[in-house]
């Protein structure tokens, strides 16, 4: 069984608020009896006789992160999993259970936040301005050098033309390389990964499954599969791992990662768990 948003999604059998739906995920799996027994779906989760969790932890913090104007993951180091509700549910679940931990790919790398291309942007023929920071009334040049443009409703009126001459960009519009508001380091995944997954995963006994060095092989056109299919990172058209959306991968891709876990576990606990034969999901 799979849970996403579990930091929300396992506290609330019914999530107190209309406008967060997490608690549906936890809704399509548990029955009116399972609800009256435990007081929350954490709970139930720890209390199943399970061989083997698998957790991953940022993936989605991480873009939304980055679809609020570059607010870092690195402002939760040292504070993030170590004290959430996730960590505390794995603490207990690895005293019976054995389990591995996904890191966080470069999520700003994603085609998603990098199909907006300066040559694109050259075409308006519009004269941008960012603002320095959040809240800040004071805007400044675009640099084509160091900002990036990421979908937000004022960049897609923008493309649409409905914007023209000189165009205020607010901080959701924009991540910045710029000194005085570096927003690409803030959302680098590197320090989380080292300084909360990796050290979280040792406590626990549990190894990491490196998701960000399996993107980064992906991405520059290296991997190719056990069975023999190469991985390519194209998008939108001509690829085979990343969906429609830019963001989540394929079935063919969700099988390249499947795998990445296998051989993970089995190196790590001597197991001898079968691959996916990820042919079968290329086209599909």
């Amino acid at each position: 069984m799979a849970f996403p948003e579990i930091n929300r999604g396992l506290q609330f059998f019914k999530y107190p608020s209309e406008t967060d739906k997490s608690y549906k995920y936890v809704d399509r799996t548990v029955s009116a009896g399972i609800k009256a027994k435990y007081a929350k779906p954490w709970d139930w989760v720890n209390d199943q006789k399970a061989d083997l969790f698998i957790f991953e932890l940022g993936g989605d913090d991480l873009i939304r992160n980055i679809q609020g104007g570059g607010g870092g993951i690195s402002n939760l180091f040292g504070i993030y999993v170590s004290l959430s509700a996730e960590f505390g549910l794995m603490k207990s679940l690895a005293k019976k259970s054995k389990g591995v931990i996904l890191n966080v790919p470069d999520m700003i790398s994603l085609p998603y936040f990098t199909q907006i291309t300066n040559e694109k942007i050259n075409k308006l023929g519009v004269k941008l301005f960012a603002q320095i920071s959040s809240g800040s009334e004071q805007y400044r040049p675009f640099d084509p050098t160091a900002d990036r443009l990421i979908p937000s409703n004022t960049v897609e009126k923008l493309f649409n033309g409905e914007l023209k001459g000189n165009v205020n960009l607010k901080d959701v519009d924009v991540v910045s390389k710029q000194s005085s508001d570096d927003e690409f380091f803030d959302i680098s995944p590197g320090s989380y990964n080292q300084n909360e997954i990796a050290l979280i995963a040792k406590e626990m006994n549990w190894l990491v499954v490196d998701m960000n060095n399996l993107y980064k092989r992906i991405q520059t056109g290296s991997y190719v599969t056990d069975d023999g299919v190469a991985v390519n990172a194209a998008w939108p058209k001509g690829g085979n791992f990343f969906s429609a959306d830019g963001v989540y991968p394929t079935a063919f891709g969700q099988a390249v990662i499947a795998n990445e876990v296998i051989k993970t576990l089995n190196r790590h606990y001597g197991l001898d768990i079968p691959l996916l034969q990820t042919r079968f999901f290329v086209g599909k």
